[in-house]
């Protein structure tokens, strides 16, 4: 099925909080998260934009299996629900929980896949106007709200939050870990 989110990124988290209580999103949960990303070890999934990824919650039993692709192309040749003016990240997405998380990972590298990075992050989670709205803190990389749903109900929340859709970031969190990594000073010899 497919995915529609905005991503931006923000100063404090806090200030969005307490406007989404004001505004009576109704608090989902959150926690801290760990993510293991899978690909083949010449790094195919990633080259076309796909992710597989397995989620673990510290402390938490199961976890969450997920797939993500670019939509499939139209008959004009055009990756379908994707572009337009805002921009916003369109994927394919294929989720499902899993009991055992370490027997997942297990049949994942037995079909030929490895572990090609690992992250964490806290994410605390609202619905607001049938809208998903995550705000995560990653360490190292800074806090971001990611908003989750139709074209249309992103644009409100966005704007009930005072973001900008401008400033979207279409990266995912590992290629933006990556990225920073790549600035991060180079030691002393």
């Amino acid at each position: 099925m497919p995915e529609t989110e905005c991503k931006v990124a923000v100063p404090d988290l806090a200030p969005l909080a307490r406007r989404l209580a004001a505004l009576g999103a109704g608090r989902l949960g959150g926690g801290p998260e760990r993510n293991t990303v899978y690909d083949t070890p010449d790094g195919r999934l990633a080259a076309r934009g796909s992710v597989l990824r397995i989620r673990r919650w510290p402390g938490k039993p199961g976890g969450l299996l997920t797939v993500k692709a670019l939509p499939a192309p139209n008959p004009s040749g055009e990756a379908s629900g994707g572009g337009g003016p805002d921009r916003f990240k369109v994927r394919e997405e294929h989720e499902t929980r899993v009991d055992d998380p370490e027997a997942t990972a297990r049949a994942l590298e037995a079909l030929g896949y490895v572990a090609a990075d690992t992250y964490g992050k806290d994410r605390e989670e609202w619905a607001l106007d049938g809208q998903r709205v995550a705000l995560d803190r990653l360490e190292g990389l800074g806090s971001f709200v990611e908003v989750e749903g139709d074209r249309e109900g992103i644009g409100r929340v966005l704007a009930a939050l005072g973001l900008d859709p401008a400033r979207h970031i279409s990266e995912n969190y590992l290629a933006l870990l990556r990225g920073a990594q790549g600035r991060l000073p180079c030691p002393p010899p």
